[in-house]
């Protein structure tokens, strides 16, 4: 620490609860995106994070943290802005994996785009491999 004094540390101890919320719902956002991302879905959880961000986030932390709530109110509006960031990619995740056509085109385009040098391949399913793959996500 910088200092001993009494107040920072308990202002200092209060935000660790805060700022340990915000990593769940950071996290939980980061990774479920970083999927969407795998399944070639990147526009929509963009709009997603921007009015989490800045349409949430900002104007809810502005309010607390300039309001009565000082730095805890900061806090509060990036936490709540990231959880409805995080509950939207959820849901986005949720929908985009139980769309099999899309799935069968991001692995298609995965396979035939594997850095190798040589023409890529076009794979095709079977339809029981896409009814088994539809039966097992629902």
């Amino acid at each position: 620490m910088y200092g001993n004094d009494p107040e920072v540390l308990a202002t200092a101890a209060t935000l660790i609860l805060f700022i340990a919320l915000y990593q769940i719902a950071d996290d939980t956002q980061a990774t479920v995106a970083g999927v969407l991302r795998g399944f070639k879905d990147t526009r929509v959880p963009m709009f997603i994070s921007l009015v989490g961000d800045w349409i949430i986030a900002l104007p809810i932390g502005a309010w607390l943290g300039f309001g009565d709530y000082g730095v805890y109110g900061f806090w509060i509006g990036l936490t709540v802005g990231l959880a409805a960031v995080a509950m939207g990619v959820s849901g986005r995740f949720a929908s985009t994996s139980r769309n099999t056509a899309r799935i069968r085109r991001s692995l298609t385009l995965w396979l035939a785009n594997d850095g190798r040098t040589h023409p890529p391949s076009v794979i095709t399913w079977s339809r029981s491999q896409c009814r088994r793959l539809e039966r097992n996500h629902k």
